[in-house]
């Protein structure tokens, strides 16, 4: 797709931007977190989102963090607060047809021209004047939901990562499978040259993590989500 792809293998502390957590909707309460369980990812305690009616469950490594979330209460997800978000049309991914993905990139200074005019989400569970800034773009739907937390909580009580027994511990790629045709605006045309994520048209949405650089050279696609793990 010309114009749409931004790739270079690796994700280090160079990196004009780093990443925090990528999320993928659950259509099944979360229980498709099992088979990540069983292919050898240890899980980290979940947690509710009072008020914004979804929970997750987690699975860290040593640069960041996948998150398996879904809707726990329709009425606080479509709530006049939380709708701006647009977290119901993604956790609706199968009807809505939007990406059902989120990336949290760290709050930091090179991060800011992603989020000029950006949407500002006040929790619930936030104390008040903290807020969850969501990039916009022309066409938000195909592409993941680009956001970041506020400095003050960026990395606030997050466990440290675990040994996971299937021998991987760092996050080197994010390849995200978007369903348009052609070049397209979007806040991601900012990011720097040198990234970690890369965008490819598909016919569905999808996501590909890289884990160790795939230094095993072994490939599981999770038959009930959008996601294929590279390690």
């Amino acid at each position: 797709m010309q114009g749409l792809s931004r790739e270079v293998s690796g994700l280090t502390r160079g990196d004009a931007l780093e990443l925090d957590h990528v999320f993928i909707f659950s259509t099944s309460n979360g229980r498709e977190a099992d088979a990540l369980v069983e292919f050898g990812l240890v899980e980290a305690p979940g947690r509710r989102h009072a008020g914004q009616g979804t929970a997750n469950r987690t699975f860290h490594f040593e640069n960041g963090y996948l998150e398996i979330i879904w809707v726990a209460d329709h009425a606080e997800l479509t709530s006049e607060r939380v709708s701006p978000t647009g977290l119901w049309e993604r956790a609706n991914y199968l009807a809505s047809g939007w990406s059902p993905f989120g990336l949290c990139v760290v709050n930091t200074l090179e991060a800011d021209p992603l989020f000029r005019g950006c949407v500002a989400y006040q929790p619930e569970y936030f104390p008040d004047g903290q807020v969850i800034e969501i990039a916009q773009s022309v066409a938000p739907s195909v592409f993941p939901m680009l956001f970041r937390l506020p400095r003050g909580l960026q990395g606030r009580g997050r466990p440290p990562a675990p040994v996971h027994p299937v021998g991987a511990s760092r996050i080197s790629h994010l390849e995200f499978g978007v369903t348009t045709k052609g070049a397209i605006a979007s806040p991601f045309d900012l990011l720097a040259p040198k990234s970690w994520v890369s965008f490819t048209s598909s016919q569905r949405s999808t996501l590909t993590l890289r884990l160790d650089e795939r230094r095993q050279g072994k490939t599981r696609a999770f038959e009930h989500l959008p996601f294929t793990i590279e390690y």
